[in-house]
């Protein structure tokens, strides 16, 4: 019998926001709800399945073309959001800076 490692995803309910303040871990932590930031809500889902996410990430830029999105785009905007991780080990795979200026919306 093979023994599958945990998913720490499972049966979890997440609220992914960049509003901490309003909505801090510890309020909705008894019902059962998870209050992550986005940048730590993608580190985590990195750490747990690095290529999934190295490819759903390749996949968002291949598909964005009008206009285009670069990979230091991507690894720019994932830098604001606080995936500092994710940006570390996809910067260095992928051979590419993060860009530091922000993008117009589009």
């Amino acid at each position: 019998m093979l023994a599958r490692a945990a998913d720490p995803f499972t049966d979890k309910v997440f609220l992914v926001t960049a509003n901490l303040d309003d909505l801090p871990p510890a309020a909705l932590s008894s019902l059962g709800v998870t209050v992550i930031s986005p940048g730590a809500f993608i580190d985590a889902l990195h750490a747990a399945a690095p290529e999934r996410v190295a490819r759903a990430l390749a996949k968002a830029i291949a598909d964005l073309k009008a206009p285009p999105y670069t990979a230091a785009e991507l690894l720019g905007a994932l830098v604001l959001h606080g995936a500092a991780a994710t940006v570390k080990t996809l910067s260095k795979k992928w051979r590419v800076a993060p860009e530091n200026k922000r993008r117009r919306a589009r």
